[in-house]
């Protein structure tokens, strides 16, 4: 057998043109990010709205994650004040202390003013509550919401994958996308065979699905 020759790309000049488009897309996506930046530190307290993405208890406070239209980052807040996972919050941040590459990697910040809105009501969080619901142990919950919906988790949950070695399932990679496409897959597969088999059998059925 022959064995193939066929390469992604042919010549210093075919390389050089697509790492100049790759860098060309890294500055277009750093200019974005550095003019969010500036917006954000342009006064001492900036104000956004968010929701609640986890809850981490401490003795004397809890650390909330927090996911804004913006950025994502870590405030913390004390025990008096009831907040719960997926909560709409308004919230002031203190940003003058935040320098431009803790923002690209997600920081810690005080807080202020910090209430409640209303309960975070998109597809996301009805199909976490959906799952969520059919689990009475709240580790369960979080392992399949970690799965499926790639939502954080809390410290005893990831020490117990730390343990066990399946950290890597849980991460925010492709595994929960995996597993949601090999589920659809298989339930778009037998209502497809019947009108591929007899309308379009010429057709690759699985490239097709």
């Amino acid at each position: 057998m022959e064995k193939s020759n066929i390469k992604l790309l042919y010549g210093n000049k075919e390389w050089i043109l697509f790492l100049s488009f790759l860098t060309l897309i890294l500055l277009i996506n750093l200019k974005n990010y550095y003019h969010s930046f500036t917006a954000f530190t342009h006064n001492e307290l900036f104000h956004t709205y968010g929701t609640v993405l986890n809850i981490y208890p401490k003795e004397t406070f809890n650390v909330l994650k927090l996911q804004t239209p913006q950025f994502d980052f870590f405030t913390s807040v004390s025990l008096s004040e009831s907040f719960s996972q997926f909560d709409e919050v308004s919230v002031m941040v203190v940003s003058n202390k935040i320098d431009f590459l803790d923002y690209l990697k997600g920081f810690y910040a005080p807080s202020m003013n910090m209430y409640k809105i209303s309960r975070a009501n998109n597809s996301k969080t009805i199909l976490a509550n959906y799952v969520s619901n059919q689990h009475q142990n709240p580790l369960f919950k979080e392992l399949y919401n970690a799965l499926f919906f790639a939502i954080p988790i809390s410290k005893e949950l990831r020490d117990i994958c730390a343990n066990f070695g399946i950290s890597h399932l849980i991460a925010i990679s492709g595994f929960h996308l995996g597993v949601i496409a090999f589920v659809v897959y298989w339930l778009c597969y037998y209502p497809y065979s019947y009108f591929h088999t007899r309308y379009f059998s010429y057709r690759h059925k699985k490239y097709d699905i």
